[in-house]
């Protein structure tokens, strides 16, 4: 409806504005029409006076060339009394004066031709014996079809300039008037859609960004329009969503449920067996029963970090809100990979440095969580890692966050690796043969990461890799 306004008005203002330009048009037409009218009028009288004095030159001298003057004089009056009459067939009044005009001429004509075949020797007294028809002829010159046509025409060249300068007026004002209605049109309909689209556009985005957030939404809009259509479908792909993440949710716990129950079982039993509980077992099953046990424990991690990442990426896990110093965490996270996990990972040699810095290297957060993402990245950078080679992790601040790069030197990552590196199917961290990682162990690290508000990546050139946590500065929980 609101668009339909400006439309109406420009479909008349378009209809107007060619009236008035067909009408200039018209003006312009009929002072050309009376320009030409003029013409063959004077042209049939210049052509008449013309042929007279050629027709008495040519009774006196009879030259070839004189009849052949007379002849192009005489096409020449009957071309231009055509023209006259067709100029004038829309005015019955100049028409009818336009025949006399033309009958005049060709009697003239005629009596002109009966001259020139006349018997040479009453050549010259043939020729006066017309002055009769000269007599009508100056008749109809002065007084006669030709004066009344041409003081017609002159009086319509005399009106039709200011009615075109009239015209042309009109439109200007016109364009004006249109352009100033133009220009209040926008400026309202720039009103309408900056106070009402936009704010439906706006409830949209905050939808979608809610959405994302796995928040409730704002109340569907109501119309038929585009926008309240994107809202009400925006509405149901939410609802689909929420409906797939409860069945994941509820689907994952009962199957982390049915398998961590006969799980811890099976690992309580075998404890009680290792522990001679259960009475004695042959020496030969002792590395069996052990491998077990070790296989149990990590099938067991492996439930309970899937648990940890859907509950991280669906924002159902509680996140500690307590200061954490970074270097201190770092520190504290390579020396437990160094005491206890990466003579597994065959890793040597680790260097941590902390750059100085005027801001404090310190975040809020779940130090338990973070020194797992740590500990993950830590012995992936240590699996990687050859002989002769240490791997290195520096603390610095950034721009508007804290940066933690965790380096090694070993193989690099192409492109396609890099961008699966911390998915959930991803098989990089399993293929280093390491036994504390497995093929979640990166997109754990990653939900950590980003359930604190950072970003984990993954950069690799060809004689080093890095690990880049960015965690933003967090003096209070609230921040």
């Amino acid at each position: 409806m609101i668009v339909s306004v400006p439309l109406l008005f420009e479909a008349l203002f378009v209809a107007v504005l060619v009236s008035q330009i067909d009408q200039t048009a018209t003006h312009i037409n009929r002072e050309m029409r009376s320009h030409d009218i003029i013409i063959a009028v004077e042209t049939v009288l210049k052509e008449i006076a013309a042929s007279t004095t050629t027709a008495i030159i040519y009774n006196v001298s009879r030259r070839p060339d004189l009849l052949d003057r007379l002849e192009e004089s005489h096409e020449e009056i009957r071309s231009s009394s055509a023209r006259l009459m067709r100029l004038t067939r829309d005015d019955d009044l100049e028409r009818s004066e336009a025949a006399r005009l033309n009958a005049s001429a060709r009697d003239w004509i005629k009596n002109q031709e009966k001259v020139a075949n006349s018997d040479p020797k009453s050549r010259l007294g043939a020729f006066f014996a017309t002055s009769g028809n000269v007599g009508n002829l100056l008749i109809v010159h002065s007084e006669g079809a030709s004066k009344n046509i041409i003081e017609r025409e002159k009086q319509i060249q005399t009106v039709e300039p200011q009615l075109f300068r009239d015209s042309i007026l009109r439109i200007q004002i016109l364009l004006l008037f249109g352009a100033v209605v133009n220009i209040t049109i926008t400026f309202f309909l720039a009103r309408y859609f900056a106070r009402y689209i936009s704010q439906r556009l706006d409830n949209v985005l905050t939808n979608t960004f809610k959405l994302g957030a796995r928040m409730e939404l704002n109340p569907p809009m109501r119309g038929d329009d585009e926008i309240a259509e994107l809202d009400q479908a925006l509405h149901k792909t939410a609802s689909e969503i929420m409906e797939f993440e409860t069945f994941k949710e509820q689907l994952i716990g009962v199957v982390s449920h049915e398998m961590r129950t006969p799980l811890t079982s099976i690992q309580g039993t075998l404890t009680l067996l290792q522990a001679g509980a259960m009475g004695g077992y042959p020496q030969t099953l002792h590395r069996s029963v052990e491998e077990t046990q070790t296989q149990l424990t990590r099938l067991i991690n492996l439930v309970n970090d899937l648990l940890l990442v859907e509950r991280l990426e669906s924002g159902s896990q509680v996140i500690k809100q307590e200061s954490v110093n970074l270097p201190d965490l770092i520190k504290q996270s390579y020396e437990k990979v160094l005491s206890e996990w990466s003579p597994a990972c065959q890793a040597l040699n680790m260097e941590a440095q902390s750059e100085e810095s005027s801001f404090e290297l310190t975040t809020v957060g779940d130090s338990m969580l973070l020194e797992k993402a740590f500990i993950i990245l830590l012995l992936a950078s240590q699996a990687r890692m050859s002989a002769e080679r240490e791997s290195l992790v520096l603390v610095n601040s950034g721009k508007d966050g804290i940066n933690i790069i965790i380096e090694d030197q070993g193989p690099p990552v192409d492109e396609h690796e890099r961008l699966q590196y911390f998915s959930k199917t991803s098989k990089q961290l399993t293929s280093l043969n390491c036994p504390h990682l497995d093929v979640l162990s990166g997109a754990l690290a990653k939900a950590i990461v980003t359930a604190h508000g950072g970003k984990l990546d993954l950069s690799s050139e060809t004689s080093s890799t890095a690990f880049t946590i960015w965690l933003p500065y967090r003096r209070n929980a609230g921040d």
